[in-house]
């Protein structure tokens, strides 16, 4: 057995138990997902430990260690279009937040909208700034998680120009550049038969509210 001669509670104490199985994260590894051959939230956390995360100094982690995750997508989405822009050297429109021209009901607030030089808005970036186990189960497996489907067949809904959406993952706290950003592109013909599906479903639904409120 070795010792190592930390205070529990410390930075020194997290940063011992970085990236290592300790009596408190045994439970959550030992978690079978729902999915078959899926792995826990608790192995991709591992995972991102052991790939190498940046140690904040005694600031930073008074401030940012115990961040919660909207809190950090927010703080984070500036540098994420930044390094977004900075990798493609595509510039885009930062706008708040948009309705369709037919349906002023149907919205989205999007991240970010990249125009053609005639000014037609055909690809779309959504930011996502997950927890490090998180960001790095997409880094690792390329797959989208499915709670962001519906957000990202809206964009298609509401922008009936949009050809393509980037779902741009950043997490700058890795060592290692490579792990910090993965891009996945979605396209039109990717979601069509859904997008098609949740723009009836949307309009049905703001008819029934308006009739309920005819009644009154």
């Amino acid at each position: 057995m070795k010792i190592h001669n930390v205070t529990q509670g410390t930075r020194e104490w997290f940063a011992a138990r970085k990236g290592r199985i300790s009596s408190s994260k045994v439970k959550s590894l030992m978690v079978k997902p729902r999915k078959a051959g899926a792995k826990p939230a608790a192995y991709w956390e591992l995972v991102a430990e052991r790939a190498g995360l940046i140690e904040m100094d005694e600031e930073e982690y008074y401030i940012y260690g115990m961040e919660n995750a909207a809190a950090r997508g927010k703080r984070l989405e500036p540098g994420a279009v930044a390094e977004f822009e900075r990798q493609t050297g595509k510039r885009g429109d930062r706008v708040g937040f948009v309705t369709r021209d037919d349906y002023d009901g149907i919205a989205l607030s999007p991240d970010l909208l990249v125009p053609t030089k005639s000014g037609v808005y055909t690809l779309g970036v959504e930011v996502k700034c997950l927890s490090h186990g998180n960001h790095m189960e997409v880094w690792m497996t390329g797959e989208i998680p499915a709670e962001y489907r519906q957000q990202i067949v809206q964009y298609f809904v509401v922008v009936p120009t949009l050809k393509r959406l980037v779902v741009f993952f950043y997490d700058p706290d890795f060592v290692e550049e490579k792990y910090r950003t993965r891009a996945l592109t979605i396209r039109r013909a990717d979601v069509a038969a859904e997008a098609a599906e949740s723009l009836a479903t949307q309009i049905a639904i703001l008819e029934e509210v308006d009739l309920t409120l005819a009644r009154k």
